[in-house]
């Protein structure tokens, strides 16, 4: 069993992220990073800020260790090998030792307007993360 943390930004990784490039998975799990480690939340409270994360109103009230779980034995393989992957990325970040690529703490998909607010961005795949 793995920690809610590991948990959930594994699942933000692969949900966020799953078919874009590892450096564009990594930028992802940044953005949370440098949001904990500028505030007093916890990875958990980061991710499941409301507004925040577009794959938790998919899955909202259901068992998120029950998802993963479904993920993990019953997807596609290329499902299966992503979430694995989110989930090493989830592990590397969370550890003491990691520092982020990644500034940002933002980031949305480039089918968006880049609000102002952003004042500076990086594209990754497609995405756009926020300078901040």
């Amino acid at each position: 069993m793995i920690s809610t943390a590991v948990l959930l930004l594994s699942l933000t990784v692969y949900h966020e992220g799953r078919g874009e490039p590892q450096l564009c998975q990594r930028y992802i799990a940044d953005t949370v990073i440098n949001r904990v480690n500028q505030s007093d939340k916890s990875a958990k409270q980061v991710i499941t800020e409301i507004f925040q994360y577009q794959w938790l109103s998919l899955v909202r009230g259901k068992d998120l260790q029950a998802h993963y779980k479904r993920i993990q034995t019953k997807g596609q393989p290329a499902d299966k090998k992503a979430l694995e992957q989110a989930t090493k990325l989830a592990e590397r970040a969370l550890s003491s030792e990691y520092v982020p690529l990644n500034k940002g703490q933002y980031f949305m998909t480039k089918r968006s307007k880049v609000p102002k607010y952003y004042g500076g961005y990086t594209t990754c795949g497609g995405h756009y993360f926020s300078h901040k």
